[in-house]
């Protein structure tokens, strides 16, 4: 994957409602989420329901994306019905700028982490058997997200978990010595954490595509910090000091209580990619011992099917009522036993 122009400076700053009148579909108004040197973010509503859209402005008219359009088309076309998995929906380029839309959510992992009531240690859990099977489902078909963080991780009020904003489009590898590409790409919410896997930040050619395990590094920063509530894992000197061997992240994971998920994150953050699992082999390894059996065996499958019902919002709370004996015998029968 090739870097987007970062050099090229815009003769003429718009706001970014400018832009999104060009797209038909999108209604106004709308509200600003965000901006930042790479991405203009904003509310809109589509005739579907409300969406984000994310503006790319063009500042080099040469500026070519058929490869990461195809790259887009290819993710939704294999995990556009996948559980736990939320990609960009719709897509449109024009000759100022290039737009990704997808369904809004209203919370994130980032925003929840840090709001009243807090996550309990079994919610936690929940959070991280999810993104564990999302990723799973990817790697199966021979997909890698590249971003992995808590703002790319979206939440339901009932803590259903869709794994978001797939980052194909942004470089694998990154200079070591030039923070200011990591900044760009990757820095996007201004909370100074890294979580890049350690073998991206090289100068090297022989490393060209993304791998499972790249995302399972970022996985394990991100567990890490869901249960150390919110502390910051790696900022970028202390990610590539970790990678030379030169310090480590001892102090921050002995605040995790839970011995097993710590000895998990332990392992996903290893410097080596061939010493870190496939997310499908964390799932067997935590089953019935980090993570309940209950996820498993029932609760999954169950919220997987109420998740997709299209039925009104009234019949899916009767199925809830219908069904609310069985899932409170499952769920609280494997995790006494845990």
């Amino acid at each position: 994957m090739g870097n987007l122009p970062t050099t090229i400076l815009p003769s003429l700053i718009l706001p970014v409602e400018h832009y999104v009148s060009e797209l038909s579909e999108v209604d106004r108004p709308l509200k600003n989420l965000g901006s930042t040197r790479f991405f203009k973010v904003v509310r809109g509503r589509h005739t579907e329901g409300p969406v984000v859209v994310k503006v790319l402005v063009k500042h080099d008219p040469n500026l070519v994306l058929k490869q990461h359009q195809d790259q887009l088309s290819f993710i939704l076309e294999q995990l556009g019905s996948v559980p736990n998995i939320l990609p960009f929906s719709i897509w449109r380029d024009s000759d100022r700028a290039a737009f990704l839309i997808r369904p809004f959510v209203r919370y994130s992992l980032a925003e929840r982490m840090f709001s009243l009531p807090s996550l309990e240690p079994l919610e936690k859990k929940w959070i991280v058997y999810q993104l564990l099977t999302a990723l799973s489902s990817c790697h199966q078909l021979g997909i890698c997200h590249g971003d992995i963080k808590a703002e790319n991780v979206l939440l339901t009020g009932w803590n259903w978990v869709q794994l978001t904003d797939f980052a194909s489009f942004k470089p694998t590898c990154l200079p070591p010595d030039n923070p200011a590409t990591f900044s760009f790409f990757f820095d996007t919410s201004r909370r100074s954490y890294c979580y890049i896997a350690p073998e991206r930040f090289t100068d090297s050619k022989e490393v060209q595509e993304l791998s499972p395990r790249m995302d399972i590094f970022s996985l394990g920063c991100l567990i890490a910090e869901l249960f150390t509530n919110g502390q910051v894992l790696f900022d970028l000197p202390r990610l590539l000091d970790y990678a030379s061997g030169k310090s480590s992240p001892d102090s921050t994971l002995d605040l995790i209580t839970d011995k097993e998920i710590q000895s998990l994150v332990r392992h996903m953050i290893n410097v080596s990619p061939a010493n870190r699992h496939t997310a499908s082999k964390y799932l067997d390894v935590c089953r019935g011992k980090v993570l309940p059996e209950c996820f498993y065996s029932y609760f999954h499958h169950f919220l997987t099917t109420f998740s997709a019902s299209v039925d009104p919002s009234h019949l899916r709370i009767r199925q809830l009522h219908r069904d609310i004996d069985q899932v409170i015998i499952h769920l609280f029968t494997d995790v006494i036993t845990l």
